[in-house]
């Protein structure tokens, strides 16, 4: 399961912001996923992964980009990923990234959202040494749909020169339209192949067919 957020911590209409309206663009985030095993006796967590970040997201105008169907961000930021753990358990690294983000409204209520994200890591990687061969330095995701029915999102991460990365697809439904409006959750299908999904065996490839509830997509 995974929970995320990010919080935007300078009020857009507040005196700050109306003297330095760019100041308002400071978000801080917070993801984590953990990896829970229930197909084992004492259905233990494999790996669980936290991610604290801190980031400026910059709204794009449509007379920026003189595309009145987009709307588009750029997101710079650091972010900290760590197992919690220590000694030889221990996984952590740090990166700075930038990621633009476009969503397109192709009518009839259909949308396209394409993102990209570029890092590089920071610092100490001893824990994890060569973890760029296998989750590179650039992923880009793409995806279609009605954002009141179905969504498709696809994700593509690696590292061209090692020929590592992982690939990986969302699909998921309203479940509002089923039960008619009484239920704010969406049913969610993933499929996951390659390394690098977990910080504890990022060097180890795996294939997964995951189904489950999401509270947001």
């Amino acid at each position: 399961f995974q929970v995320s957020f990010k919080y935007r911590f300078i009020d857009e209409k507040g005196s700050i912001a109306q003297y330095a309206p760019w100041a308002s663009g400071f978000h801080l985030g917070y993801t984590q996923t953990a990896f829970w095993d229930l197909s084992s006796d004492s259905n233990p967590f494999i790996d669980t992964i936290f991610k604290p970040t801190i980031l400026y997201q910059h709204n794009f105008s449509n007379s920026d980009l003189l595309l009145p169907s987009s709307n588009t961000t750029v997101n710079v930021g650091f972010e900290h990923q760590s197992n919690g753990k220590g000694g030889l358990e221990s996984r952590s690294l740090n990166l700075g990234f930038i990621e633009p983000h476009t969503t397109f409204s192709l009518g009839n209520n259909i949308e396209l959202d394409i993102k990209a994200r570029a890092w590089v890591y920071v610092a100490d990687l001893s824990d994890n040494p060569d973890i760029g061969d296998f989750r590179g330095n650039t992923s880009v995701s793409i995806g279609i749909g009605n954002p009141k029915a179905l969504m498709l999102t696809s994700e593509l991460r690696g590292n061209p020169g090692t020929g590592k990365g992982n690939l990986e697809f969302n699909l998921s439904y309203p479940l509002d339209r089923i039960f008619y409006n009484n239920l704010d959750l969406y049913l969610f299908g993933q499929l996951y192949t390659g390394y690098g999904e977990s910080l504890i065996n990022y060097n180890r490839k795996d294939t997964r067919l995951r189904f489950g509830i999401a509270l947001q997509r």
